[in-house]
């Protein structure tokens, strides 16, 4: 029984691993800007973005992000650096995982520091997960 208990664990270990961000860039500072739009007519639709500084630990033409439930809008994705800043070629979403990968036409310098832009934009859910809408009842009993 011990044995199954060590071999479930490893798989799970190995498992969780694979959610995690691989260690090539490693953030500073983000700034986010969110605006939202709370008519019911609109869905409640938010639109954002999102700039973060990061400098590259290693040589890469990949930047790997968590991200979840947003419409990515690709064609503005951009990085922005020093000089001779590598062109975003591609953006994909990797629902598995929860990664948002984007991919460069060369590597990242390492040891060089960048800032990534990315909009985004989608609506205001009722799960208490992510960017949500809710409501509640204050002393009265009246619904806010």
């Amino acid at each position: 029984m011990e044995c199954l208990k060590v071999l479930f664990l490893l798989s799970s270990v190995q498992l969780s691993r694979q959610y995690l961000l691989p260690d090539h860039v490693a953030p500073s500072h983000y700034q986010l800007r969110l605006l939202y739009d709370i008519d019911p007519s609109t869905n409640f639709n938010f639109f954002g973005v999102a700039d973060i500084q990061f400098s590259a630990k290693k040589s890469t033409s990949k930047i790997i992000l968590h991200a979840q439930d947003y419409m990515i809008s690709e064609d503005k994705v951009s990085v922005v650096g020093q000089k001779d800043v590598p062109k975003v070629t591609g953006v994909k979403l990797n629902d598995t995982y929860n990664f948002l990968e984007i991919s460069l036409d060369k590597d990242l310098e390492e040891n060089k520091n960048y800032t990534l832009t990315i909009p985004f934009h989608g609506n205001l859910i009722r799960k208490l997960d992510g960017v949500y809408i809710s409501s509640y009842r204050d002393k009265k009993n009246e619904k806010s």
